[in-house]
This record gives C-alpha cells, sequence and structure tokens, in this order.
C-alpha cells in the first residue's frame, strides 16, 4: 500500500482498489470492525507496508480485558413490565 492508502485503510467501505476490475471482493468493513474490536478491549492494531512488498498488521490487546457487566431483560421480567 502507498502512504495515502495508509491513511484510510480503517475507514468503514475504504478499499485500496475500488475499481470495478478488482481481484478481490469486499465491502471494505472488515479492517475498519477489527480496529473497532480492537479498541473496544482496550488494544489496537497498526498497519506497515511497502508498495510492492506487502503490509504487516500488527494487534495488540491487553492480557486481561475489562468487559462491562451487561443486562439483558429475560422474557419473565419482560412480562413483569405493564
Amino acid at each position: 500500500m502507498t502512504q495515502e492508502h495508509l491513511g484510510t485503510v480503517f475507514d468503514a467501505f475504504s478499499q485500496v482498489d475500488p475499481s470495478m476490475t478488482r481481484r478481490y471482493d469486499g465491502t471494505g468493513l472488515g479492517l475498519a470492525i477489527s480496529q473497532r474490536f480492537c479498541q473496544m478491549m482496550g488494544g489496537h492494531i497498526t498497519v506497515e507496508s511497502e508498495w510492492g512488498e506487502g503490509s504487516i498488521f500488527t494487534i495488540c490487546l491487553p492480557r486481561v480485558v475489562s468487559v462491562p457487566q451487561t443486562h439483558f431483560i429475560t422474557d419473565a421480567e419482560e412480562a413483569d413490565e405493564p
């Protein structure tokens, strides 16, 4: 990827080759979603690339991920509501 591509690689719906004749299909969401998941777990994802050589993506996550407690409404609780 070029330096220009590196600036947008994590943007949703962004693709390096947006042409209709590209070799690989996709929506351009994979890296955006991956970045969001890393951030949600307190980590990050980075990319290094050399044009014509390839790209290296590195994910760094904490050993212990703190997940906020979520309360899901059960059928019984739903029935109790007015």
